[in-house]
């Protein structure tokens, strides 16, 4: 809801609730019609033209699990299950753009924030029905892309914040090992926690291949200080005491595994000059290390 300007205190401030509100008013079968509506007109062919006249070269693509699976018939997919997620790959493909595939709101929601769709509930990581559905979807997800190239690679979970580090671990292993029996080539990208990834353990050793962890900095937010030149420089210059980047750097050297920026934005609340070279400073310093990244409309 941030994309399209909505507070977290407004009447309407998520997904479900949205949904709810047009079933009320309209009926299952017009809100259908009203979100096909939506999705066909959010993105569109000039969108895809620009994206790689900036120079971009990937495209982070979230999608809500009811998307591919039928909410009313749970463990089927949709009729149109594949449409928008391959339309999108088929725009990148000829943009040569690669897509991440990123389950942006799991079904129970794997957190408290409107942005899992459904706000304050968190219900992923108490019901083991809807733990064993994400898997399910996961495995739909690498039987259609297994042999797409212009797939980069599968983001299990975003922000996957509402239970321990220890059982997200244990749920992104066997989401990983899912999809693994069916796809063995795809990227899985492995979520990080505010408490740390310890409990992962190193992913080679493990047996795990062709995997990435990934984070999402937003110095300034948060309660991470606030917007200004100081928290960037002391996040991109590891201070104080070998801080900042310096600290992730240390844990993926330790772990042996890639490091992929899901999500960050620089520039945001400042003003454009100094904004403009912060967010130059930190792609700079993100290359530097060797961590992907792409950048994300202000939440």
């Amino acid at each position: 809801f941030w994309m399209m300007g909505y507070g977290e205190n407004a009447a309407v401030n998520d997904q479900c609730t949205l949904e709810a509100v047009l079933d009320k008013r309209f009926g299952f079968a017009e809100r259908e019609r009203l979100f096909q509506l939506y999705r066909d007109n959010w993105i569109t062919q000039r969108d895809w033209d620009l994206i790689p006249q900036f120079g971009l070269n990937l495209v982070r693509l979230p999608f809500i699990w009811s998307v591919i699976e039928d909410e009313k018939n749970p463990r089927h997919l949709r009729a149109d299950a594949w449409q928008y997620l391959d339309q999108a790959v088929a725009q990148a493909k000829a943009h040569g753009l690669y897509v991440i595939l990123d389950l942006h709101g799991a079904v129970g929601s794997q957190g408290t924030e409107h942005h899992s769709g459904c706000a304050g509930k968190n219900l992923y990581w108490s019901t083991p029905e809807y733990q064993e559905r994400t898997d399910w979807l996961w495995r739909q997800i690498a039987s259609h892309y297994k042999d797409e190239p212009a797939v980069a690679g599968y983001g299990l979970l975003n922000e996957p914040w509402g239970s321990t580090p220890e059982q997200l671990a244990a749920v992104a292993k066997k989401l990983y090992a899912s999809i693994r029996e069916i796809d063995p080539r795809h990227i899985v990208i492995l979520p990080d926690h505010p408490k740390g990834i310890a409990p992962y353990g190193k992913p080679g050793a493990q047996g795990m291949s062709n995997v990435v962890f990934e984070t999402h900095p937003y110095p300034g937010f948060f309660g991470w200080s606030k917007p200004g030149m100081e928290v960037h420089r002391d996040w991109l210059k590891c201070l104080p005491d070998g801080g900042g980047v310096c600290d992730w750097q240390k844990r993926m050297t330790a772990l042996d595994t890639p490091l992929y920026i899901g999500e960050f934005q620089p520039w945001a609340d400042m003003e454009p000059d100094l904004s403009g070279q912060i967010t130059r400073a930190s792609f700079n310093r993100y290359a530097q290390l060797g961590w992907t990244s792409r950048s994300e409309e202000r939440r």
